[in-house]
């Protein structure tokens, strides 16, 4: 029995080092620049919190940001360390609540906001011209464009767009969202196997 214990704690340390490997040479791909380094070592940091608490890790990444997360995360689950299902329902569910939240604040304290945050006004005005523009479009598809991601729920939750339409296209793209950035990560796997 202890020689089976043994042999599943080696398997298991191969199967981790084969995976930091793998991620190494990923990275390496991208980029051989000396200043790309730094994105290295945070990379290999969030691959480590991921591996050590999983899906919170997946849930509280996505609630605040969380691409990279979830691409981790979908890899993980093609290493085995994760449940794909899994992975996307917690960015999901991070997603979408944050988002909610986003819009909330920008419902009920927006213009206090931006009174205290000048700064936050010209990204919020491009956000607006959007709204009004291509407002279901927006919606659906703000969290795949890098940087918009935090901001145009705020400004949505100021605008004229209801409650309701709101959270039913933020459930529709944190759905679609999710999938997509999971299964990107889980495919990478496939592709450095």
């Amino acid at each position: 029995r202890a020689k089976r214990g043994v042999a599943a704690l080696l398997v298991r340390v191969e199967q981790e080092q084969a995976l930091y490997e793998i991620l190494a040479d990923a990275l390496n791909t991208v980029s051989m620049d000396p200043l790309f380094s730094r994105d290295r070592e945070v990379l290999m940091d969030l691959a480590q919190i991921v591996r050590d608490y999983g899906y919170i890790a997946v849930l509280i990444g996505t609630f605040l940001e969380g691409e990279t997360i979830v691409l981790i995360a979908g890899f993980l689950a093609f290493t085995g360390h994760l449940e794909l299902p899994l992975v996307i329902l917690a960015a999901f569910v991070g997603s979408c609540s944050g988002d909610q939240l986003y819009f909330f604040i920008g419902r009920f304290q927006g213009r206090k906001l931006l009174k205290r945050f000048p700064a936050w006004q010209e990204r919020t005005e491009r956000v607006f011209y959007h709204v009004h523009r291509h407002q279901n479009l927006l919606i659906l598809s703000f969290r795949f464009f890098y940087g918009l991601r935090n901001v145009t729920p705020f400004a949505v939750g100021m605008s004229e767009v209801t409650t309701p339409r709101f959270v039913t296209l933020n459930v529709i793209g944190a759905a679609v969202w999710a999938t997509t950035f999971g299964v990107v990560g889980y495919s990478f796997g496939h592709a450095f196997e």
